[in-house]
């Protein structure tokens, strides 16, 4: 059977499942390395995460990279993919009635990609490398081929109808997964990094389920259904972390004791009262500040945090050569124009650290109403690390002046925001989902 108006010219795309493998396998011998090298890397770090990350992808694409070459022949459409580098040659026979229809689409920002969508919801992506080729094939590919639209779906002809099906689909998956978060919080109690892995592998797996499968079986278009424009859905249920977090804040009462020592032998509580504590920044301070190092080049500012903390102790006073393993951590943020010159900038961060530590000290006119607990803030027991007045084990306080039922409406502000956002985020998420039907 000879073929038909045959297109001549290869596209050069690249295999998409053979292109994660290598992605991740380079991305991990890189980060390896990297932990190899990391005392002497440091300073460089965020241009070496950058460079690896953009090497990784594009050295993946290299080798996973293939000619691929459309014919249409009297029934059928024959695809013929070549990857040199991978020594795999594939032949794809389709018959044009289980061809429903195809799209170029721009998948991530200058990221385009042709896909080819079947009868039964399936479908073949060719990822673009010259945008040049992916047009002519299209051109190619609409003398045969219905090209898709968001005006060509069967079911949903406009964005209203597209979107409510849409938050019929995502709404459901929030629920549930927002309830599978509270829960994994609440009685599995991971470590914070342990948490937010977990609950983002079950989101991806319900929204793999609830979402995206109903999605793509409804015949709608690759972005609509594709992890990158799905963000928004399946990330926003972490949030609901942070929410519980914060409940558990309001619902928690402060532990009273009668002196600061006796919280070592007790159980750790989030907030404290005690009726009796001494404290005297006026004889003992340790202070330090750290510099953030800001990875955006838009912005014109860079933070510095000025940390300060005091021993806390019992009725006896505060003593200079004492030593003290309770201590009261005060934190104050600065911002830095970046354009500043170097003498100008040391010179405003020494001034604005006199200027707190005084203001550090009139704090302490007035006894706190309640103390926070913050026992692993890593740069304040940094700070205390080989100070002569400190322990080898210090435990570190947040005072807090306000009441704590003030504190809680704040943070009760906070959860209500936190809630807001994550309907917003998926609101969003629904109309990427509607505007690819």
């Amino acid at each position: 059977m000879t073929p038909d108006l045959v297109f001549q010219k290869s596209l050069r795309t690249f295999l998409n499942r053979y292109h994660a493998i290598f992605f991740f396998l380079i991305i991990s011998i890189s980060a390896g390395i990297s932990f190899y090298l990391f005392e002497e890397i440091a300073y460089l770090l965020p241009l070496w995460i950058t460079a690896i990350c953009f090497g990784s992808y594009y050295l993946s694409v290299w080798i996973t990279s293939a000619d691929a070459i459309f014919e249409k022949h009297d029934r059928f459409l024959m695809i013929n993919l070549y990857a040199k580098n991978l020594n795999i040659n594939r032949t794809l026979d389709i018959q044009l009635s289980d061809i429903r229809g195809f799209s170029l689409d721009q998948i991530t920002r200058g990221s385009h990609a042709i896909l080819i969508y079947l009868n039964d919801s399936s479908y073949l992506k060719f990822s673009v490398l010259r945008h040049k080729e992916a047009l002519e094939l299209e051109a190619y590919l609409s003398t045969f081929l219905i090209r898709l639209s968001k005006d060509t779906h069967p079911k949903f002809k406009n964005f209203s109808s597209a979107y409510l099906y849409a938050m019929k689909k995502v709404f459901p998956f929030l629920v549930i997964t927002i309830v599978l978060t509270f829960l994994i919080v609440s009685y599995l109690h991971f470590s914070n990094p342990a948490t937010f892995v977990i609950c983002t592998v079950l989101n991806l797996i319900c929204w793999f389920i609830m979402v995206r499968n109903p999605v793509k079986k409804a015949f709608f278009r690759f972005g609509a259904f594709y992890f990158f424009s799905n963000l928004f859905i399946y990330l926003s249920p972490l949030l609901a972390i942070v929410i519980w977090w914060k409940v558990a804040e309001i619902r928690s009462e402060p532990l009273r004791l009668s002196k600061p020592h006796e919280l070592i032998t007790k159980r750790p509580n989030l907030f404290y009262r005690f009726d009796y504590a001494v404290t005297n920044p006026n004889v003992i301070i340790a202070s330090n500040y750290l510099i953030s190092k800001n990875l955006s080049s838009k912005k014109k500012t860079f933070s510095v945090t000025h940390y300060f903390t005091t021993p806390l102790s019992s009725v006896d006073s505060i003593r200079i050569n004492g030593r003290y393993n309770i201590w009261l951590l005060k934190t104050f943020k600065q911002e830095i124009l970046k354009s500043l010159t170097a003498q100008l900038k040391f010179r405003l961060i020494q001034d604005y650290h006199v200027k707190t530590k005084e203001k550090f000290k009139n704090l302490f006119s007035r006894k706190p109403n309640f103390y926070k607990q913050n026992f692993k803030d890593l740069p304040a027991t940094q700070l205390l690390y080989g100070n002569v007045n400190a322990a080898n084990v210090n435990y570190i306080l947040i005072p807090h002046w306000e009441s704590l039922q003030i504190y809680k409406n704040n943070e009760l502000k906070e959860v209500t925001l936190f809630f807001a956002a994550i309907t917003i985020l998926n609101l969003v998420g629904c109309i990427f989902i509607a505007i690819n039907r």
